[in-house]
Formats: C-alpha cells, sequence, structure tokens
C-alpha cells in the first residue's frame, strides 16, 4: 500500500500510507483489485468500511484525478455521520501522518491548500481539480435533491452508502454515469449495515462465503463482509 503522492513543506511530499488495521487492510485490497466493478462491503456500523472507502476515495482523487460521487437516500443521514464525523477522521488521518495538526493547515508546494470543503455545493476539491461530491437519491424538507444534476455528470467511481435505503431504479441509473476515463477501473461502492435487505441488496447474499463468492447475476461483483 506504498502511496507516495502530492508535496508537503516537511519531505517534499505527501505520504498518505495512513495506518490501518488488519481487516481495513483486507478492504483497501480488495478496492484495489481491478477484478471488480461493483464491491458491496456489508458490516455493522463504526466497523471502519466507511473510513476506509473514503480514504480509498480520496487516494483516487490524489492519484489518479478522479470525480467521485458519494450518495445516501436522504443528506441528513449523510450529513449527521459522514461528513460531520468519517470525512474530518479520514482527512486529519491523513494529516497527523504527515505532521500537521489538522487536515485544514495542508498546503502544496505553491501554497495551494490540498483540499477545500464547499458546504454550499458539498463537495470536496482537492488541489488538482478533482473532487469527490456528496449528495442524496432523494429529498427533505430541509434539502432538495440533486440527483438529476448529479445524473449529467460522468464519474469515477459512485459510492452508496445504506444501499438498502435506496431503489434498485435508482441503482440501475447510476451505473450509467460511471463513465470517466480512468487509468484504473471505475468502481461501483456499497456499504450496508445488518438489516432487513431488499431485492437488489440480497444479491449480494452474506450467508455465502464472501471471499470466493461471485454473484450468479454478474461475475463483475464481490461481496465483503
Amino acid at each position: 500500500m506504498k502511496m507516495m503522492i502530492a508535496k508537503s513543506r516537511k519531505a517534499g511530499c505527501l505520504d498518505m500510507n495512513i495506518h490501518l488495521t488488519r481487516k481495513q487492510r483486507i478492504m483497501w485490497n480488495r478496492l484495489n483489485d481491478g477484478q471488480w466493478k461493483e464491491v458491496l462491503f456489508y458490516g455493522a456500523s463504526r466497523s471502519g468500511k466507511t473510513f476506509v472507502i473514503l480514504y480509498w476515495l480520496i487516494v483516487q482523487c490524489v492519484a489518479h484525478k478522479a470525480n467521485c460521487l458519494v450518495l445516501r437516500n436522504l443528506f441528513t443521514s449523510l450529513q449527521t455521520g459522514m461528513l460531520q464525523q468519517t470525512l474530518p477522521a479520514v482527512l486529519n488521518a491523513i494529516a497527523k501522518h504527515n505532521g500537521y495538526a489538522k487536515w485544514q493547515e495542508i498546503t502544496m508546494k505553491d501554497g495551494t491548500p490540498f483540499a477545500k470543503y464547499n458546504g454550499k455545493d458539498n463537495y470536496l476539491m482537492f488541489y488538482n481539480g478533482s473532487y469527490i461530491k456528496f449528495g442524496s437519491i432523494r429529498g427533505s424538507a430541509n434539502d432538495e435533491s440533486q440527483f438529476d444534476k448529479i445524473l449529467s455528470s460522468e464519474w469515477g467511481h459512485i459510492f452508496i452508502d445504506e444501499v438498502s435505503e435506496v431503489e434498485e431504479r435508482a441503482v440501475d441509473t447510476l451505473r450509467s454515469r460511471l463513465a470517466q476515463k480512468l487509468p484504473v477501473r471505475n468502481k461501483l461502492l456499497f456499504a450496508l449495515n445488518p438489516t432487513r435487505k431488499t431485492g437488489h441488496t440480497s444479491g449480494f447474499s452474506s450467508t455465502r462465503p464472501a471471499r470466493d463468492w461471485r454473484s450468479p447475476r454478474s461475475r463483475r461483483r464481490s461481496s465483503w463482509s
């Protein structure tokens, strides 16, 4: 998992090799396996799966200029967990690994910030122009869905959190937007906490040995828990 990217004030490059647990390293290796186009990670909340997925997306942005999309059914659910807790934790882990107190302090050699978060449009923009967009499938009383606008763009990688909450037709539509040209394979990622499965997630059954199992419907898919 060697990844030396970007510029820092200390050693001339930003070391992206933050510490991961043994199980997180297995997840990381699965994400970097070019064999799979779609991967579902299944496990309890606070198991570290979302941390690794966001970390992987950040590395993809920095290394390959991938534009990434992160979705959940409702934006309020995404905001209270991922945006307020997990994303800052990942960025701060990168910062502390490189000698910074917090991620907002990371700057490039020319003084450009490593990353900036735009709270109005909900995206994390990196120094090289790549970004991660955070959005929702449905709107709510306080937030409008930008799903139609999202569909007008092509994405390098897409991550759908709590996929059991999302209608299958929305997932099928998102597959068609996974079209940004990258030197690595485009991936559609899913995360699911233990819950009642809907029809499109039952195809990723966790009752079979996840590391050896392939969906009979598509050999492009992998499940891991």
